[in-house]
């Protein structure tokens, strides 16, 4: 079963969600198609009309019968029937004997109302190719619509004797069940999620129609056999959390951990449904089994946290998070939660100790990086500090921030010599950089270790970190003030203080270095 049938079914019946993970699944052959990823895109934005006129210079330049296919869908979708039938003339004068240009003809037929065509059509299809059985659904589709009942349930009857093993046989004898009110959907449903080629979308659909028939239970089990065969796809995820957002869903969920508590995906679920009722310490309960019986998504380790922190077991919230970068020590968003709960708790010296091991160990992020150096700087490790900003340089020599870190972190130190060696390479592989233009001002204010202060450059430094900025920063101008006043300009110095502290009145030390200056004696 080929993956344009799918789509072009999708595109006329299916729920939105539906159709945009299809188009995710034929997209991928539009790339071999040169400018066809930006033409996806526009039809992607609803820009049909754009998109059809992208695709028509396409398939007139390649001479591609696929980019003609793509034409006749988008010209469809733009509401211009005369040139979608264009397209498809055009398309199957370029390729006569091609299924996939049959197939996708025969669907421009059927929605167009010429089903007896669409049908006639279809048996121009080979048995023996490899999409037959997409092409019996077609024709079944076909002769339903144009009224011959019993030959499309003749057919259809072909389409089961032919069986298959793969699951997109099945969505789409599914789909078409279910559109004609027939009882076996469900049970196609089934066996496309038994089949070959399974994907969360079969999951959706089975979801999505249980929920319409009230099967409330069967819909939540399948949502959770759903999860636990793709645990790391977010749609399907979305999809089974907003089902169990009902009352009877809810309640659906709790019975099937009651007859399987250690069934860790349902554990989960329901300890995010209850985290969003904040409900903290059920949902820690339950997320707390979820680890337990073995679910290791770092999401769950943050919501753990979560669950944690809300009920106030400040110690058991830092335990989930170190818990999951066990097992995900290059997770980023862990680690984000990490440093921020090292910095509520006062404990990013632990944190520090934490990265410190995990880059031992091979984890090797610019992120980690990022993260120890600014922990590092916060709570005046200086060493730290220079030691993983000399990381982010081994990383890349060329990093902005990290050189701009490693020349602080000198200064910091004391080491003025080797700090203004720092600050002067960084200057070169970023001459327009307003932290590094800034920084290096305030290091020639007061420089260490017999480098002489030069407040002349400064000024030139700190004026060009200013011209970098859309509106000022407070520190800068703070910074600009300081060579103002060394150089004796006290109304110059004075004026820029003042704008710093108008800018940024709850910074203490530019309001009392302004009231230093107004005084004379900063």
């Amino acid at each position: 079963m080929i993956p344009l049938l799918t789509l072009l079914s999708l595109s006329a019946h299916a729920d939105p969600g539906l159709l945009e993970e299809t188009r995710g699944v034929i997209g991928r052959g539009v790339e071999a198609i040169p400018g066809g990823a930006a033409a996806r895109l526009l039809g992607e934005r609803g820009q049909w009309d754009e998109a059809a006129a992208d695709w028509s210079a396409l398939a007139n330049q390649s001479g591609l019968v696929e980019a003609r296919i793509w034409e006749m869908v988008a010209f469809w979708r733009a509401g211009d029937a005369d040139a979608a039938h264009a397209a498809a003339v055009a398309a199957m004068a370029m390729s006569p004997g091609d299924q996939t240009v049959l197939l996708a003809a025969t669907w421009l037929l059927n929605e167009d109302g010429h089903h007896g065509r669409a049908a006639k059509l279809l048996r121009r299809f080979p048995d023996t190719s490899e999409d037959s059985e997409g092409a019996l659904i077609l024709q079944m589709r076909s002769l339903m619509m144009s009224g011959k009942t019993r030959r499309a349930l003749r057919i259809r009857e072909s389409a089961l004797e032919a069986g298959s093993d793969d699951a997109w046989f099945w969505f789409e004898l599914s789909l078409e069940d279910a559109w004609r009110g027939l009882p076996e959907a469900e049970q196609h449903m089934r066996r496309a999620l038994r089949s070959d080629g399974v994907a969360p979308m079969h999951y959706q659909l089975l979801i999505l129609h249980l929920s319409e028939l009230d099967e409330v239970s069967d819909a939540v089990r399948v949502g959770i056999e759903g999860m636990e065969r793709f645990p790391d796809d977010a749609g399907l995820g979305i999809a089974v959390l907003e089902l169990c957002q009902s009352a009877s869903s809810k309640d659906a969920l709790e019975r099937l951990i009651t007859f399987d508590p250690e069934r860790a995906v349902a554990r989960a679920l329901m300890g995010t449904l209850l985290l969003v009722d904040e409900e903290p310490e059920a949902a820690a309960r339950h997320l707390q089994a979820a680890v337990d019986n073995g679910e290791d998504r770092p999401s769950i380790y943050r919501l753990l946290s979560e669950a944690f922190t809300a009920s106030e077991e400040r110690g058991r919230a830092w335990s989930a998070l170190t818990g999951g970068l066990r097992t995900h020590p290059e997770n980023l968003r862990l680690w984000t939660d990490l440093f921020e709960l090292g910095r509520e708790q006062g404990r990013l010296s632990d944190a520090l100790h934490l990265s410190e091991r995990a880059w031992q160990d091979g984890a090797e992020s610019g992120f980690l990086v990022q993260f120890s150096y600014r922990a590092a700087a916060d709570i005046d490790e200086l060493e730290a500090a220079l030691r993983w900003s000399e990381r982010g340089l081994r990383i890349d020599t060329l990093r902005t921030d990290a050189l701009a870190w490693h020349a602080l972190s000198l200064s910091e130190l004391g080491r003025g010599t080797e700090a203004l060696v720092a600050y002067e390479n960084a200057l070169r592989q970023a001459p327009d950089d307003p932290t590094i233009l800034n920084n290096l001002a305030w290091f020639l204010l007061d420089p260490s270790d017999g480098v002489a202060p030069d407040p002349d450059r400064a000024r030139t430094l700190a004026d060009a970190a200013l011209s970098q900025r859309d509106l000022p920063v407070p520190a800068y101008l703070d910074t600009l003030a300081r060579a103002h006043w060394l150089l004796g300009d006290r109304e110059a110095a004075i004026e820029a203080q003042r704008r710093a502290a108008r800018l940024d009145p709850s910074d203490a030390d530019i309001q009392s270095t302004l009231e230093a200056y107004e005084r004379g004696a900063p």
